[in-house]
C-alpha cells in the first residue's frame, strides 16, 4: 500500500466500518435479546392474567402491572386476582366478601455500613385477614432477595391496601343491609 494512495484509504476506511461493525452488533444484540425475551414474558403473563379473568367472568375495574406482579380487582363481584412472577401459570384469586381486613406489613432491618446504621427496606406485603378461620393471604409487593431495588411499591401497596379496604367496606354495607 503506497502511501496516500486512494485504494490503501479504501481499504482502511471498509477495515475501520467491519470492525464498527462487529463491535456495535457484539455489544447491542444480546441487550436487545435479553429485552426481547423480557417483553415476551411479561406480555404472555399478561394476557394469561386476561385469559384467567374471562374463565373466572371477571370484568377487572382495576389493575397494575410492574416488574413481575400483576394485581386487579373486580369491584362489582368483590373478587381480587394477584400473581408474582413468571415462573408458573398460579394465580391467587380472593374473594373479598371472606376478607375482614386489609393492611399493609413493612419489614425494615438495620445494617452498619461504614460506621453507619442504615434502615434496609426488606420486604412490603399485603396481608388480607379472612373472617371466618382468621387464615391470612399475603401479597408480596417488594422483596429484597427479588428486587433489586424498591420502585415506588410502598405507594403500590398503600394504593392496593386503600382500594381493598374501599371494597370491604362496600361489602360489610351490603351485608348490612
Amino acid at each position: 500500500c503506497l502511501v496516500g494512495s486512494e485504494m490503501c484509504i479504501r481499504d482502511r476506511n471498509t477495515q475501520v466500518a467491519i470492525i464498527t461493525a462487529i463491535i456495535f452488533i457484539s455489544i447491542f444484540l444480546p441487550i436487545f435479546l435479553m429485552i426481547k425475551s423480557g417483553n415476551t414474558d411479561f406480555n404472555k403473563t399478561i394476557k394469561l392474567f386476561n385469559s384467567v379473568a374471562i374463565k373466572n367472568n371477571l370484568k377487572i375495574n382495576q389493575k397494575e402491572f410492574w416488574g413481575n406482579t400483576f394485581i386487579g380487582i373486580d369491584e362489582s363481584q368483590q373478587i381480587l386476582l394477584y400473581k408474582k412472577g413468571f415462573d408458573s401459570d398460579d394465580f391467587n384469586i380472593v374473594n373479598l366478601s371472606g376478607i375482614n381486613q386489609c393492611e399493609i406489613l413493612k419489614n425494615v432491618s438495620q445494617k452498619r455500613i461504614d460506621k453507619v446504621v442504615v434502615n434496609i427496606l426488606d420486604t412490603i406485603d399485603l396481608r388480607l385477614t379472612s373472617t371466618t378461620n382468621k387464615s391470612s393471604y399475603l401479597f408480596n409487593f417488594y422483596n429484597i432477595d427479588n428486587d433489586y431495588r424498591e420502585d415506588f411499591e410502598y405507594k403500590r401497596a398503600e394504593k392496593w391496601a386503600q382500594i381493598i379496604n374501599n371494597n370491604l367496606a362496600s361489602v360489610a354495607k351490603k351485608k348490612a343491609a
